[in-house]
């Protein structure tokens, strides 16, 4: 008897196989759901400009969205550069918490001598200023033979030495 159990279990059933591949497809499509809300990346665009021969210049430069797909299309772009406090009502993180409420005026706040930390200038630096002033010409431009400029080395590819 253990002879034709072991015979029958080897035997492949293809309509039990069937029954249970229709079953697992079944339940696959009972749980899938498609996403109908795709969204566009807009960091993650590249765009490519048409061929030059195939474009008419001038063409397009004032494009203004018209259909309801286009306006959201340029809605999410904006948004992208928008600043945290332009796209969101309150701070999301506790980092964001810190400055949330103070719209100073970047300008004013450049301007301002207490929070400027301007690096001191060197001798050479200041030589260099004092020279460039006077002279209008940069005193660190190599001049004779041996000088290694862009016009010597143009000069000499064209055979004028």
């Amino acid at each position: 008897m253990a002879k034709s159990e072991s015979k029958a279990a080897k035997e492949i059933n293809i309509v039990h196989q069937q029954k249970i591949y229709a079953e697992t497809v079944r339940k696959e499509l009972a749980h899938q759901s498609v996403n109908h809300n795709f969204q566009l990346n807009p960091r993650s665009v590249i765009l490519i400009s048409d061929k030059p021969n195939q474009m008419v210049p001038g063409e397009g430069l004032d494009w203004v969205p018209t259909t309801e797909n286009e306006i959201e299309f340029q809605a999410t772009f904006d948004r992208v550069h928008m600043r945290p406090k332009e796209k969101f009502t309150m701070p999301l993180t506790a980092n964001q918490e810190y400055g949330w409420d103070v719209d100073g005026d970047k300008e004013a706040h450049s301007k301002n001598r207490r929070w400027y930390y301007g690096q001191p200038s060197s001798d050479v630096t200041q030589y260099a200023d004092s020279y460039l002033s006077m002279l209008g010409s940069n005193p660190f431009i190599r001049k004779g033979p041996n000088s290694n400029t862009a016009g010597d080395r143009k000069s000499r590819s064209e055979g004028k030495h």
